[in-house]
């Protein structure tokens, strides 16, 4: 009786230890956060939080493994446009879910990491939604988003930030440039892209887009061929994708898509105001349905890298 008595009140007071254990942790994990905050283990949101878009991050994730959960609120810019403000940086693979970054000249920008998640997030009159500063060979995951009205929606800076953006059953809509894959491979998966000036820029990567839906964009595509005098797009790839009612396939001052290959499969191009040009060195194009574009699909050679000045890179 006295062992089992022993045991019953090493029992209880390791239930009491746990219980107090779990109660310091969700009141941890929901603290108040102010601006400028670092984060170092998993943290809720508990309020919207406005910030003057200083130089320097609304908020840092520092942590290994962090969830910052926003919680439904907002993170967003008060003060003026001051060209450097920032949302959230990350600094280590993390995750960041459900909630609003308004309004900052980078929304959520990667300085280091191999492995960071965004979930469940609205980006919104962002000058960059998301940004890839210096990741190298880092995989950005976007999954039940939303980008509206931002200058860019993914991109990265010129030689730093290397990697993967993958996207999935996420919504693309009314930004000057939806993507780049630039240093960077694209891979999106059932989303949707309206309304943008110009879907995706591939100057130095790869694109799949696969059970998609781009429809009323100004422009699809800009693939140019020797951009920054070295540039190539490795592959551009759409399988199962509706191509409807937009403006035109490429822009108007370099309207041919000059990808090292061009896959297109099993996909319907309906209604759009041009045919799509295509000078790749190798075709995969089979099993799509093609009514109501301007013209056709007209094919050509790649050219070889021009000797002459280039492009420049669209204003984001």
């Amino acid at each position: 009786m006295r062992r089992a008595s022993d045991v019953a009140a090493v029992a209880l007071g390791m239930a009491v230890l746990l219980a107090a254990r779990a109660d310091g942790g969700a009141a941890d994990a929901s603290r108040r956060l102010r601006c400028g905050d670092t984060l170092t283990r998993d943290t809720r949101l508990t309020h919207d939080l406005a910030c003057p878009g200083t130089n320097g991050p609304a908020l840092r994730i520092t942590g290994a493994g962090v969830v910052l959960d926003l919680g439904g609120h907002t993170v967003r810019r008060s003060g003026p446009d001051t060209g450097l403000s920032e949302g959230i940086r990350v600094e280590a693979d993390s995750t960041v879910r459900n909630g609003t970054i308004r309004g900052f000249t980078w929304g959520y920008i990667v300085d280091s990491g191999q492995d960071v998640r965004l979930s469940r997030l609205t980006f919104s009159d962002n000058g960059h939604a998301v940004f890839n500063r210096y990741g190298s060979a880092t995989a950005i995951t976007l999954t039940d988003c939303t980008l509206l009205q931002n200058r860019t929606g993914l991109g990265s800076e010129q030689d730093a930030g290397t990697g993967t953006f993958r996207v999935r059953s996420s919504l693309f809509s009314g930004n000057r440039l939806a993507f780049a894959a630039n240093f960077h491979t694209v891979e999106v998966d059932r989303s949707t892209f309206h309304a943008n000036a110009l879907v995706f820029w591939c100057p130095f990567g790869s694109v799949t887009v696969r059970a998609s839906l781009l429809f009323r964009n100004e422009v699809v595509g800009w693939v140019p061929l020797g951009e920054f005098g070295y540039g190539s797009c490795g592959e551009a790839r759409f399988v199962s994708t509706v191509f409807s009612n937009n403006g035109a396939f490429g822009p108007a001052e370099e309207p041919a898509w000059k990808p090292l290959g061009l896959v297109l499969r099993d996909s319907w191009l309906v209604d759009n105001g041009t045919g799509l040009e295509a000078r790749a060195r190798t075709l995969d194009v089979q099993g799509n349905t093609w009514r109501g574009n301007g013209s056709g699909l007209h094919v050509a050679e790649r050219p070889e890298f021009p000797t002459e000045s280039t492009p420049s890179a669209p204003t984001p």
